[in-house]
């Protein structure tokens, strides 16, 4: 009898300790496990991604700078559908589904099932339908949502490019020290915005909230919105099947601006697209690198044979005359006396031989030949017909100038703003002296003159501006076996005042008719974007 007392208290005890530590452990359970309490929460709500970037992307002014799309979709939880919807108008049923079904045949609400309850049913729909469907809200199992969705159509768009990580499968990502995978890489662990749709006990749809859109993390561009909407109006404006235009503040090297007319085309600014001769723009940095050089003497006079330049002006021209005229035959005498490597160092010197962005894709110029024995080779150089750029790296040759010698490296990434601390990372600006202050102004000067001499090429880029001046550069490409001319591209390189700052641009149009120039093609261009930004409506 003693034993079995034993043993029934001992009994007691054990269930009365299991008993005391389940309550423990519910206790801890119910009150400190916060992933417990997340994952309960998560079993009485949907969430739906509602963009497809997680972060923003601002004009230096704070603008908005993104187009977007919206993709429509609604969902269809099977199980609550045939299970919670007893007590649903039948009419309101039916008006449904002929809806849907109108919409897309597949979409038949009669053929939803619980045997498929584990998975929801996601149809994408139009905008119309999407309005169509807020008023059955009261029909359970059934949601709708939009998802916010970079527009990718136009190929150029420079913000479109620059937050796309992958490539044009949508398969690889880009090169690790791109501009697009640094961007990505800085904001990838971020949270994207999401719809949360919160469900009663029976999993009907009981409200709706947006979650993780406000304090995203922001890129801040160097663009100006202003600018480059008035840039756009003004490429599109143009009987030019093709043309881009950038715009760069010259003191800083932010592009302001980055517009080209057919945006459904790939980048031309930035060399997505290729590189090209710069023609007589090139001009420029031969005659800097004779005066660095001391090669030639400005004032001694050239024969111009006319030979090689469309319009002859002068019998005899100085090296300062032949720029202003942009006369071929005496640049292949200032060449020729300057030498392959005076002309390369200047050039390279100014960036026209590396990438600007490192945009993944993004050209480089070269050289055709680096024989620097080779006279042919030389006097094509002199006149920019044997090397080829791209616009972006053209915006060195008349920064470099107004700038007083200084190379400042082109960009376009202002700085990156933490959504959550505010922190702003500024990007570094890369500046060099190149050549001396003394040959950036001369180069000044005749800059000017291109624009006011009654026979320069630039006449028609010309308004009155406290500072402005650029090159005009009509070049040849043959394409073909034989090397005939095939293709003209027409170049204007510049600097103007706008409102007190000084801006640097590059006009380019590539195929124009070859019986045309840049004189009468980007030169009344340049002069437009001079007005325009200088025009505060």
């Amino acid at each position: 009898m003693y034993k079995s007392k034993i043993r029934c208290m001992s009994i007691l005890v054990i269930l009365v300790i299991a008993f005391s530590f389940l309550i423990y452990r519910l206790y801890i359970i119910m009150n400190y496990n916060e992933e417990l309490e997340v994952n309960y929460a998560a079993q009485m709500s949907s969430f739906e991604k509602t963009s497809d970037l997680n972060y923003e992307v601002i004009d230096c002014n704070g603008k908005d700078l993104l187009p977007f799309n919206k993709d429509y979709y609604v969902v269809i939880n099977p199980y609550i559908f045939s299970r919670n919807n007893s007590d649903t108008n039948i009419r309101k049923l039916t008006a449904l589904n002929y809806i849907l079904k109108n919409y897309n045949k597949n979409y038949d609400l009669s053929q939803v099932s619980i045997e498929s309850s584990t998975n929801k049913l996601y149809w994408k729909i139009d905008e119309t339908i999407y309005n169509n469907l807020q008023k059955f809200k009261d029909v359970n199992g059934i949601y709708t949502y939009y998802v916010n969705k970079v527009d990718r159509s136009e190929a150029a768009d420079i913000f479109n490019i620059i937050t796309n990580p992958k490539d044009k499968n949508n398969k690889k990502f880009k090169a690790n020290n791109s501009l697009e995978k640094t961007i990505y890489d800085r904001f990838k662990n971020d949270e994207y915005p999401e719809k949360v749709f919160k469900n009663d006990s029976n999993g009907n749809i009981i409200s709706s909230n947006e979650i993780n859109n406000k304090n995203l993390s922001k890129v801040k561009l160097t663009i100006d919105k202003t600018i480059n909407d008035k840039v756009q109006n003004i490429l599109d404006d143009s009987d030019l099947k093709q043309a881009s235009a950038i715009v760069m503040e010259s003191e800083n090297g932010a592009i302001r601006a980055a517009a080209q007319k057919d945006l459904y085309d790939a980048n031309i600014n930035f060399g997505l697209k290729g590189i090209y001769y710069p023609g007589s723009i090139f001009k420029t940095i031969v005659e800097e690198a004779a005066i660095e050089s001391k090669s030639v003497d400005l004032n001694t006079p050239i024969k111009d044979t006319g030979k090689f330049s469309q319009e002859k002006v002068y019998d005899y021209c100085t090296p300062k005359q032949a720029f202003v005229v942009s006369s071929n035959d005496v640049f292949i005498n200032i060449g020729q006396k300057t030498g392959f490597y005076n002309i390369y160092n200047t050039a390279k010197n100014q960036g026209l031989f590396d990438k600007v962005l490192n945009i993944d894709g993004e050209s480089n110029g070269s050289m055709d030949s680096m024989d620097s024995n080779d006279t042919g080779n030389l006097s094509l150089l002199s006149y920019g017909q044997s090397l080829r750029i791209t616009p972006v790296e053209a915006l060195a040759i008349p920064n470099t100038v107004v700038n007083k010698g200084i190379y400042v490296k082109p960009h376009i990434v202002d700085s990156y703003i933490n959504g959550i601390t505010g922190k702003v990372e500024k990007e570094k600006i890369y500046s060099n002296r190149v050549i001396s202050e003394n040959t950036a102004n001369t180069m000044l000067e005749l800059f000017k003159e291109v624009l006011t001499d009654k026979h320069g090429t630039g006449l028609l880029a010309y308004t009155p501006n406290p500072c402005i001046g650029g090159k005009t550069g009509t070049a040849q490409r043959g394409e073909n076996k034989d090397k005939t001319i095939e293709n003209v591209d027409a170049w204007f390189a510049g600097f103007f005042n706008a409102n007190g700052i000084n801006y640097s641009a590059v006009i380019f149009a590539p195929n124009i008719d070859k019986n045309m120039s840049a004189a009468i093609t980007t030169a009344p261009i340049f002069k437009k974007i001079v007005e325009s930004l200088n025009n505060k409506n």
